[in-house]
């Protein structure tokens, strides 16, 4: 009972089936395996054709099977029967093996944001809020699967609208904070993953470089800060190009309402995009 690239080759028989097992080494990675399997009965060989198992197109492994219903070919199950595994045809082409779903992720990615809702409104082209500015952020995200859809997920990020126009003349803010939540994962394709991160958490933003035509400024003065709760509804695409590696493309609602001195709140609310890379944990 041997073949080339085929070893450690065993049967067991149950009522009126045969079992083989047998293991497929030294092949290349790029090549996949017909099998077939044989008898001989004392007088010929012949091919066992009710059969079932690891046939067709196999890669390299060990623990495959093959069940043989012998009736179905012989008459009986009598004698001395010898059987014997062998590669039958051999592919050349690679064979792509589906990428599994891992469970979650480290993603560091970058984007741009930009206010809305009555954060982002103007009366006359102006704003109305003199916060109101787009910006850069830039993440650390950190998301893991424990039940088939259901996960945790986090995230830490700073975001500065300084940094989009290269321009600190102006009323200018930047935040920084944390968030923490579930995490709703469906596979849409066996490469393409959906990913829904509700999440709250605390945040700090500070206003700086402030102009003398500021209302910010005139008011209140210059250098303020002050923290709040945050609240960031965010989605993601995960495209997993290889094991380790993922290309996350995301979108994230920002909501913060951080108070300043003199009882002076501002409900901060953006929307972003960002793009990014991570590091799949399988």
């Amino acid at each position: 009972m041997y073949s080339q690239n085929i070893k450690n080759v065993d049967f067991s028989i149950n009522e009126n089936k045969i079992t083989v097992t047998y293991d497929l080494f030294n092949c290349a990675s790029d090549k996949a395996y017909d099998i077939k399997l044989f008898y001989f009965d004392g007088s010929k060989y012949a091919e066992a054709t009710s059969v079932t198992g690891n046939l067709y197109k196999e890669l390299c492994g060990s623990d495959k099977s093959i069940t043989w219903d012998v009736l179905n070919d012989r008459s009986e199950l009598k004698g001395n029967i010898h059987v014997e595994v062998r590669i039958a045809k051999t592919y050349s082409t690679i064979i792509k093996i589906p990428l599994p779903q891992d469970k979650g992720y480290f993603g560091v990615l970058m984007g741009v944001f930009g206010p809305i809702g009555s954060f982002g409104k103007t009366s006359g082209g102006i704003p109305t809020d003199d916060l109101e500015q787009g910006g850069v952020s830039f993440d650390l995200s950190y998301s893991y699967r424990f039940r088939k859809v259901i996960g945790i997920t986090s995230t830490f990020r700073y975001s500065d609208t300084g940094l989009y126009n290269f321009s600190y003349d102006e009323t200018t803010w930047y935040n920084f904070g944390f968030t923490v939540g579930p995490l709703f994962s469906f596979p849409l394709t066996k490469a393409i993953v959906w990913d829904i991160r509700p999440m709250i958490g605390y945040s700090q933003t500070y206003v700086y470089a402030l102009s003398d035509n500021s209302v910010f400024f005139n008011d209140y003065g210059s250098d303020k800060n002050a923290g709040g709760l945050t609240t960031n509804l965010g989605t993601a695409f995960r495209f997993n190009m290889n094991y380790k590696t993922n290309l996350l493309i995301g979108m994230d609602y920002f909501i913060t309402n951080p108070q300043f001195d003199n009882n002076i709140t501002r409900n901060i609310k953006t929307l972003g995009f960002s793009f990014g890379l991570g590091i799949r944990f399988n």
